[in-house]
């Protein structure tokens, strides 16, 4: 019962968002690829959550997706308007992490700071520990 607690989505219309998305994934690291073009010119680091603690997933979910706005601020001040970012922005928007009862999770800012590469990478990460979750066998 625990496991279908561990990520909570609603979207607009009421329907239940589809847990499973490799196209999430995919958009991750397009977004990284379209990163990695302009990060020359740009110094981005984000408080970034390991993707090893499995009992506070949703706390870690949702700090990055705390920080994917921090992302976005910062890409704007550069001047940078990336494609893929606007599109995993997106579909992130649609995730609504709920806290986990038996977790004490860290602030965010309690993470270390890492580069964009490296925090899209963890997202990555945890956006494939969903999928292992929620993806059916094939």
């Amino acid at each position: 019962m625990l496991e279908v607690l561990w990520l909570f989505c609603l979207p607009i219309l009421g329907q239940p968002l589809k847990l499973c998305s490799r196209e999430r994934v995919d958009i991750v690291e397009r977004t990284k690829m379209e990163l990695s073009k302009v990060s020359k010119g740009v110094n981005i680091t984000l408080y970034t959550p390991p993707t090893n603690d499995m009992s506070c997933r949703n706390a870690s979910l949702k700090c990055f997706l705390d920080e994917v706005k921090v992302l976005e601020i910062e890409l704007d001040v550069a001047g940078e308007s990336l494609k893929e970012f606007i599109r995993m922005k997106r579909t992130l928007d649609q995730l609504y992490p709920v806290p986990e009862a038996s977790c004490e999770p860290l602030s965010c800012e309690l993470h270390p700071e890492m580069s964009a590469d490296s925090f899209l990478q963890n997202l990555g990460k945890i956006l494939k520990q969903m999928n292992s979750s929620y993806c059916r066998k094939t």
